[in-house]
């Protein structure tokens, strides 16, 4: 299993380890809006590559959109990049504000 961090400029590194407690901490939140409406944009980065198919570069960023009250996802939205992701949320949260 192909595991990934951060370098100190946004970018993925590949390793074999499982990323530790303090990498977690330190890069798995990359945005997080709460709207007047109570529904949450939230961006992390995954540190799994989730591009299932044969080729092209993993994804590693993830927005979702919650609901008030649960974790029943309401939209999600993957990305290649930390640049794609910081500007996927600020288009959900765009998109989400007046729901």
């Amino acid at each position: 299993m192909q595991w990934y961090t951060l370098d100190e400029y946004k970018n993925p590194v590949a390793t074999v380890s499982f990323p530790t407690d303090e990498e977690h901490k330190k890069h798995q939140r990359v945005a997080f809006t709460m709207l007047k409406s109570g529904k949450r944009v939230s961006t992390v980065f995954l540190f799994l590559d989730y591009n299932y198919s044969a080729g092209g570069e993993p994804i590693l960023f993830e927005t979702m959109v919650f609901p008030e009250n649960n974790f029943s996802e309401l939209e999600c939205e993957r990305y290649h990049t930390y640049k794609d992701a910081v500007a996927g949320h600020k288009r959900m949260v765009k998109k989400w504000k007046n729901d």
